[in-house]
C-alpha cells in the first residue's frame, strides 16, 4: 500500500466512498468522482476503502449478525423526501434490530425499543483543539444516550474511547451537566477563553491563498489602535480551500463586548474592499 488517498479537486478534504454508486464524493461542495480503476500514485490496481463511517460499520453488523435487520440512517441513505420519516415508521414499528445512524438519530425521537446503545469513536471530539469540542460531545452522548431504555424495556450505553479516565465520561455516567459546565468554566477561565473573552472573526476568501492572506494583513495594518483589543495574525482556514475558493481567517479579541462591537464598527469602516476578494465578520465565532 502506497498510501495513497482520494482527494476533492475544488477543496482542501478526503473524499467519501459511497458504495451503492461506487463514487467518490466530497462532503463539503458535492463533487462526485468515479473511483480510478488504478491507483494513480503507484499503478496498483487494488484500491481499498479506509475509514470507519457508517457504511463499513453497517457492513460489519451484517456480517456479525447476519440474521438481523439492520437499518442505516444518514444523509446518504435518506436523501428523498419521505425517506426519513419512512425510516423512523419502521423503528417505531420494530422492523430493525439494529440501527446504525449519526448525531440525527439522537435529537428529539422517541425510540421505545432501544435496549442497547453504543457510542463510537467520541475520541475525535476529545483531541479535537476546538475549545466547544467536549461540550457537544457531552450534549450529543447525553442525548444518544437517552434513546435507550425507554418504555418498558431497561436500557445500557457503551462509550468507545482511549481515554476511560477522561473526566467527561464519569460526568457523563452521572448524567451531571453540572459537574461538566463546572469543570468546562474553569478551564476556560484559565485558557481565557470564551464567555470569558469576546471574540470576532475576519475572514476572506480568493482565488489564491496568497490574496487572501495579503487582504487580511492589510486589514490589520488598517485597524485603529485599542489597547483592549488583540489582532492574531491571519492564518489559513482550517479547510483552506473550498469550492474553488481559498481562505483565511483572523481572529479579534476584547475582554468586553462593549469594546469588541466598537472596535469592529470603526474597523470595518477603513477596511478597503478589493476586487476578487470576499470577505465578512463573524461575532462569537462557532467554528476557529
Amino acid at each position: 500500500m502506497c498510501g495513497w488517498v482520494s482527494r476533492c479537486l475544488h477543496c482542501s478534504t478526503f473524499t467519501v466512498f459511497h458504495k451503492a454508486e461506487k463514487r467518490l464524493v466530497c462532503r463539503h461542495c458535492g463533487a462526485s468522482y468515479r473511483v480510478p480503476e488504478r491507483c494513480p500514485s503507484c499503478g496498483n490496481p487494488e484500491i481499498s476503502a479506509v475509514g470507519t463511517g457508517t457504511q463499513r460499520i453497517e457492513e460489519a453488523i451484517v456480517s456479525l449478525w447476519p440474521e438481523a435487520r439492520v437499518l442505516r440512517l444518514d444523509r446518504d441513505s435518506v436523501k428523498r423526501k419521505g425517506e426519513t420519516e419512512a425510516a423512523f415508521q419502521k423503528i417505531h414499528k420494530g422492523e430493525a434490530d439494529i440501527i446504525v445512524g449519526t448525531q440525527m438519530i439522537a435529537k428529539g425521537h422517541d425510540f421505545k425499543r432501544v435496549g442497547l446503545v453504543v457510542v463510537l469513536n467520541v475520541d475525535a471530539q476529545l483531541v479535537n483543539p476546538d475549545i466547544r469540542a467536549e461540550e457537544r460531545l457531552f450534549s450529543t452522548v447525553l442525548q444518544v444516550a437517552g434513546r435507550a431504555g425507554r418504555g418498558e424495556i431497561s436500557g445500557r450505553v457503551f462509550v468507545q474511547s482511549r481515554f476511560p479516565d477522561h473526566p467527561i465520561f464519569s460526568e457523563l455516567k452521572a448524567q451531571s451537566f453540572e459537574r461538566f459546565a463546572a469543570r468546562a468554566l474553569a478551564d476556560r477561565r484559565e485558557s481565557l477563553s470564551p464567555p470569558f473573552v469576546f471574540q470576532a472573526m475576519l475572514r476572506a476568501e480568493a482565488q489564491t491563498l496568497d490574496r487572501a492572506l495579503g487582504f487580511l494583513a492589510r486589514a490589520r495594518q488598517a485597524a485603529p489602535e485599542d489597547d483592549g483589543v488583540a489582532l492574531y495574525d491571519p492564518v489559513p482556514m482550517s479547510v483552506m480551500r473550498l469550492m474553488d475558493a481559498e481562505r483565511g481567517q483572523l481572529l479579534v479579541e476584547a475582554g468586553n463586548r462593549g469594546e469588541l462591537h466598537r472596535f469592529l464598527l470603526a474597523w470595518c469602516a477603513r477596511i478597503q474592499t478589493e476586487p476578487g476578494i470576499n470577505w465578512s465578520v463573524e461575532v462569537d465565532p462557532v467554528d476557529l
